[in-house]
């Protein structure tokens, strides 16, 4: 079989990559077809060689085959290059979206009102690679104008900005939302998540409709929800380069937040709406051993990387972030991870916080194990009947099987002085429970 016009370009490392940059460090992009399918796959060759050189990788060889001289069989090669050019027109449609996105925020007119709101919440507009932008009203502003880049509707269906409607025709997905661009372990736009405007959820309750305050990407090739994480510009991930402390927190606005009140030590890091997983984990650990300079490449998360500088909470004071912030512990701890926590005020959230008193919060957070706030949960149920006997052992026990993943030995020191003033029980009481819960796990 002849083959067709076959462009690839080999791509030299030149720093540690991670494993999700591993898979795409060698890019192949096939360009044959239409002129249309040209034009589309130059766009995102084009963004693939600024990925790369913003990465550390630089472009060594460049080779285009001749299929008058050149003729081979069909191989898996030819379909692994097949997908690797959908991807990266994906890739490009994300790119595309953003830039409209953003275009759509700084138009004098129609991005007047999100930058109200911005501003209502003490959040600057930052810089276009920071992501945050408009979708303006109507039905098909970004799908038009996708569409006269050249882009398909199975190419904007795939990329997840557009929608098939009732009538089977294409529209936004996003629409008099605020967007915030989600970028993966390379730094590139994968997906978007999108706040809808205070004013339009209260006109829609009053209206008896049920308005999302968040709408997300759908699940893509490119964005799958339990592997991405809000957050990682590039200005981010310069930062964690630097040594910066990840602050893992609920919605886009408290990421920023965190960053924002941070200066330089802290970064907002937001899982949008969905609970904290282990490939969220080793997504920013691998992100880490990336852009930290001098560090060599471990994938062992509880040596280097994540395990070395940490990870902080700092998720809403109700029953659903107590909830988060449970669960998260428990996923950290089984990896060998101290998780640190952000003591918020009740009811509040890192976006509703002054700057000033949202740093002053961050300060405090290296000597703040989760754990503390997790065992005053635990004890709750029985506040109030600490005085009876078997009410404070129940406690107890439920406190120590919260604390017994703890490896750290401070954090267990802490741990057990603070079970100990929770429940009104006897330190060495707490011990032997500690040590029977340990005994009779080992038997199990």
């Amino acid at each position: 079989m002849t083959a067709t016009p076959t462009h690839r370009s080999v791509w030299l490392k030149i720093q540690p990559a991670s494993r999700s940059n591993a898979r795409g460090a060698a890019t192949a992009v096939r360009r044959g077809g239409t002129e249309c399918r040209n034009r589309l796959i130059s766009r995102a060759l084009q963004q693939a060689c600024d990925r790369a050189a913003a990465n550390g990788l630089i472009p060594v060889q460049f080779l285009q085959e001749d299929p008058s001289t050149v003729e081979q069989d069909m191989t898996e090669t030819d379909v692994v290059e097949e997908t690797v050019d959908e991807l990266a027109v994906l890739r490009a449609v994300a790119a595309d979206a953003a830039t409209f996105f953003r275009a759509c925020l700084v138009e004098p007119t129609a991005g007047r009102r999100t930058r109200r709101a911005l501003a209502a919440r003490r959040l600057p507009i930052l810089t276009a690679a920071d992501g945050i932008g408009y979708a303006p009203e109507g039905w098909t502003a970004l799908t038009t104008h996708l569409q006269g880049l050249g882009y398909t509707d199975e190419h904007l269906l795939a990329a997840g900005v557009s929608v098939r409607s009732r009538t089977t025709h294409l529209i936004d997905r996003f629409r008099a939302r605020i967007t915030f661009a989600v970028h993966d372990a390379a730094g590139d736009v994968v997906g978007f998540t999108a706040r809808a405007f205070d004013e339009d959820r209260a006109a829609a309750a009053a209206a008896g409709h049920d308005l999302p305050k968040y709408l997300n990407t759908c699940e893509t090739a490119l964005y799958r929800k339990r592997e991405v994480l809000y957050g990682l510009t590039p200005q981010v991930r310069r930062l964690l380069g630097a040594g910066a402390l990840p602050v893992l927190v609920e919605g886009p606005t408290d990421a920023l937040a965190i960053t924002l009140a941070g200066a330089g030590s802290y970064v907002g890091i937001a899982s949008c709406g969905t609970a904290l997983t282990s490939e969220h984990l080793d997504l920013l650990h691998d992100v880490l051993q990336v852009n930290t300079t001098g560090q060599g490449h471990d994938t062992s998360l509880g040596t280097s990387g994540l395990g070395r500088r940490g990870l902080a909470v700092a998720f809403d004071c109700d029953k659903a972030g107590r909830g988060a912030a449970r669960r998260a512990f428990e996923l950290a701890t089984a990896r060998g991870l101290r998780l640190l926590e952000v003591t918020l005020p009740e009811g509040g959230d890192p976006a509703s916080l002054p700057r000033t008193q949202l740093a002053e919060l961050l300060e405090h957070v290296q000597h703040t194990p989760l754990v503390l706030s997790l065992i005053r949960d635990a004890v709750t149920p029985w506040t109030g009947r600490l005085h009876e006997d078997t009410s404070q052992l129940n406690a107890v026990r439920a406190a120590v099987r919260l604390i017994d993943p703890v490896h750290d030995d401070l954090d267990m020191g802490q741990c057990l002085a603070a079970v100990a003033v929770a429940t009104g029980a006897d330190a060495g009481c707490v011990v032997d429970e500690l040590l029977d819960h340990r005994t009779n796990s080992a038997t199990a």
